[in-house]
């Protein structure tokens, strides 16, 4: 597929990465199976170093969980991912819920979200545990 027109080309990037979250939320995409005492895929360098990655299904379950806190959050998904990642850190480093969702309010606020709440902060925070990093 090729676009010759900019807008059109963000129009069809667009359509694309909605259709495969779509895909992934209805379970028409599944991830590998992975061996039931293998522990989830981790950074090995850098600032995420520990921190889980997200396959298909966790993405799609925390970026429906995000939509219902804001739609604004998932604008950008490789950003939100990102963001989800670095709450996990603050988790998997044992910080408490309310250092936790006051670190989510900060980095989560700008663009389409001018502003994140304690409570959105907290639900951030509940959906990145309950999709893919719960609390040790």
């Amino acid at each position: 597929m090729s676009c010759s027109v900019p807008r059109g080309c963000a129009v069809l990037v667009r359509s694309l990465l909605l259709t495969a979250v779509a895909l992934a939320a209805t379970g028409c995409v599944t991830a590998p199976a992975k061996p039931a005492a293998a522990p989830p895929p981790t950074s090995t360098a850098g600032p995420l170093a520990g921190v889980p990655a997200l396959n298909p299904s966790q993405s799609a379950d925390l970026f429906r969980r995000f939509k219902a806190i804001n739609r604004g959050l998932i604008k950008d998904p490789r950003l939100a991912e990102g963001r989800a990642r670095n709450v996990c850190k603050k988790i998997l480093a044992g910080s408490s819920d309310s250092q936790t969702a006051v670190y989510a309010a900060k980095i989560f606020r700008g663009g389409p979200v001018p502003a994140v709440p304690p409570v959105a902060a907290a639900s951030i925070v509940a959906a990145v545990e309950a999709s893919f990093c719960p609390r040790p």
